[in-house]
């Protein structure tokens, strides 16, 4: 039987030839993961609902002295980003079973990172560059939008840069591990794996983008930016590594 042949069985949703053993793991697979996401939603949501730490501001300090300007990246760009990508990625596997799987261990990282990211924002409390334009301080008593004061105090890290370099990460990573496989199948593998690092070129301009947006909206520093697309890198590397079998 050729290569593409062999492709063609692989590409065929495999439910119906599980072994009832086989069904079991997966039923415990999809539990644990999906519970386990459950459980970081539930600390996000904890802490989107408690206010940071109030940090103490100089009405006359530059660094916080920028204007608040509206959104570069939009949120229902973020959420395509998000959502869209790796079900399109997972989709070469051609298995049903399997992208659920994969999707479902993507979203356990992911989960872990907005509650990562949530709790230390709170715990930090660092003011954003704009901070001074939300506030509209009277003295050291702020005047503005209570909301747009409240987010104002969450400028460490960048949910936005380690959200969409979590993606990314997690997305090549499993490319090189699935994708080189089912691409050779259907071209020279010689080049499928050249193919794969030349998508992640490519691919890698859109977290840089949203990270590098950030800063020109100024809502946060370089650091919170530098230090939320090393995290979303190292999430995803955490849960590929010691999740994806």
């Amino acid at each position: 039987m050729s290569e593409l042949e062999n492709g063609t069985i692989l590409i065929q949703d495999d439910i119906q030839n599980l072994s009832p053993k086989q069904k079991t793991l997966k039923s415990l697979i999809f539990s644990s993961t999906t519970l386990t996401s459950i459980l970081f939603f539930g600390i996000y949501l904890i802490c989107a609902f408690t206010e940071p730490y109030k940090r103490p501001f100089d009405p006359t300090d530059k660094s916080i002295s920028h204007p608040h300007l509206p959104d570069i990246v939009k949120i229902y760009q973020v959420y395509i980003f998000v959502l869209i990508l790796p079900i399109i990625a997972f989709s070469l596997t051609g298995q049903v079973l399997k992208v659920v799987e994969y999707y479902l261990i993507y979203l356990v990282g992911m989960t872990m990172n907005i509650a990562s990211n949530e709790f230390i924002k709170i715990v930090a409390g660092r003011l954003r560059p704009d901070f001074l334009d939300r506030c509209k301080p009277q003295g050291d008593v702020c005047t503005g939008d209570p909301s747009l004061v409240l987010d104002g105090r969450k400028s460490f890290f960048s949910g936005h840069s380690s959200g969409s370099f979590y993606v990314y990460t997690f997305v090549m990573l499993y490319m090189f591990h699935e994708g080189t496989k089912l691409l050779g199948l259907l071209i020279k593998r010689r080049i499928s794996t050249p193919f794969c690092l030349f998508a992640g070129v490519v691919l890698f301009f859109l977290p840089s983008y949203v990270a590098i947006s950030r800063t020109e909206q100024y809502v946060h520093f370089p650091t919170d930016v530098l230090t939320g697309s090393l995290v979303g890198i190292g999430i995803a590397s955490l849960v590929f590594f010691t999740m994806m079998k």
